[in-house]
């Protein structure tokens, strides 16, 4: 079985922090004026705002592209199948 939660990220600068810590770390983020820049996120001071709009689009590609969502094409036979399905139950 396996976990939904990662166990660690890899930051553009290339290090690697625990879930615990990246999580953390965003909590601080958001509490921080978005102009003030920080260290740690890549191999220069980037804005706050940067880094949580990053953030950000990493938690909506998670969501799109990799949440295991499949959207099957609904053909004339699987409609079909549903209007009856659905005319049983009422």
């Amino acid at each position: 079985m396996t976990t939904l939660m990662p166990k660690g990220f890899i930051l553009p600068n290339g290090n690697a922090v625990r879930a615990r810590v990246y999580i953390d770390s965003w909590r601080t983020l958001k509490r921080l004026p978005r102009h003030e820049e920080v260290k740690g996120w890549n191999w220069y001071a980037t804005p706050v705002g940067r880094i949580l709009d990053h953030i950000m689009e990493g938690v909506h590609d998670r969501i799109n592209k990799r949440g295991g969502l499949v959207i099957r094409e609904l053909s004339e036979r699987r409609l079909g199948l549903l209007r009856t399905k659905h005319l049983l139950k009422l």
